[in-house]
């Protein structure tokens, strides 16, 4: 592999855990949980939750896993690629947060 073709890989994984980590943060703010109860939950720290929102650095497949969880969506809804959203009152402010995500990420 040649050093053009890491720096490819390097941004794709930089942007990938960019946009996992803003999925994170919609979704845990639309269950309306703290960065405190929700790090808890997952047994991290504040600062390491922040971290994987960030996107600064990736969050570890068993966090993941536990993290949707916890917010009671699939891995496939994490992703988008389910509408099982069923909770009212997340649905209408997570909607606009996605729309607003995908506009930024385009």
């Amino acid at each position: 592999m040649d050093q053009k073709e890491i720096e490819i890989q390097n941004k794709i994984l930089k942007d990938f855990n960019k946009c996992v980590g803003k999925r994170l943060t919609i979704f845990r703010e639309a269950r309306k949980f703290s960065k405190k109860d929700f790090a808890n939950k997952l047994g991290i720290s504040v600062k390491k939750l922040e971290i994987y929102e960030s996107g600064k650095d990736g969050i570890p497949f068993s966090l993941l896993f536990l993290s949707v969880e916890i917010l009671h969506i699939s891995l496939s809804c994490f992703f988008g690629k389910s509408s099982e959203i069923h909770d009212r009152r997340m649905k209408p402010n997570l909607i606009r947060t996605l729309i607003s995500l995908k506009e930024e990420i385009q």
